[in-house]
This record gives C-alpha cells, structure tokens and sequence, in this order.
C-alpha cells in the first residue's frame, strides 16, 4: 500500500498537470479554430469539437474523484475553458447556417422570366438526349 507522502505527491502533481490542461486551453482551441477556417474549416471544426468533448470527460472524472475539493479551483479553470470553447463552436455553426440560409435566398432571388430563359438554355446543353427520343 502507498505511503501517504506519495499519494500527496501524485495528487499534488495531478493538480499541477490540470493546471497546465486548463490555461492555455482556451488559447489553443482559438487558435486552431481559426488557423484551421481555411481549407477543410468543416472537418478541422470537428477536430476541435472532439477536443472539446474529451475535456469534458476530464471535467467528469475530477468531478467524481476523492481529491475534487482539492482540484476544485483548477476544475473551475477548466470548465470555463470549455463552456468557452463550446460557445464559439457554436457561433461558428450559427455564422455557417446563417450563410447557408442568405446563399438560399439569393439563389431564389432570381426573376422567374430569366430563371426559366437559363433553365431553356442552360438545361438541354447540360443533360444529353436520349437518340430513342424523337422515334417514339
């Protein structure tokens, strides 16, 4: 059985390893989020909202753990780094389904006279004809 000197090292040393996860999380998160809005911003989006998650498991196991008083401040630290990060991911997702619902309704805009001009013209050159077509 452990000694009660290395369980309060090991539990000492855990609360500093959470340290060092919930301070710059916040940062880290914010930074490959908008590094990554380039090219694929979908799957790199996703990338970090699996981070996110696994903070949260971390978030749950200290939450349950015998040394939670002790690790309460840094508990606190972390949480608020991931309701952070959540709450950008979130903004993200409303600007793109925003955008999303602003394309729709420009498409849409279109004058029904060229609508249907582009659609005589643009239509038949785009879909090829059957040669059985014309004999039936």
């Amino acid at each position: 059985m452990p000694d009660p000197v290395s369980i309060t090292a090991a539990v000492g040393w855990g609360v500093t390893a959470l340290g060092w996860l919930a301070s710059p999380i916040v940062p880290r998160i914010l930074n490959k989020g908008f590094s990554f809005l380039g090219l694929n911003a979908a799957e790199k989006l996703k990338i970090i909202d699996t981070q996110v998650v696994q903070l949260q498991r971390v978030m749950e196991v200290v939450d349950e753990s015998t040394y939670r008083l002790r690790l309460e401040p840094l508990l606190n630290d972390l949480r608020s780094a991931v309701y952070e990060a959540e709450d950008i991911l979130d903004s993200v997702e409303y600007q793109r389904l925003k955008k999303q619902i602003q394309d729709a309704k420009s498409e849409g805009s279109t004058p029904p006279r060229k609508r249907d001009w582009l659609k005589k013209k643009i239509l038949p050159c785009a879909m090829p004809s059957s040669p059985f077509k014309d004999k039936v």
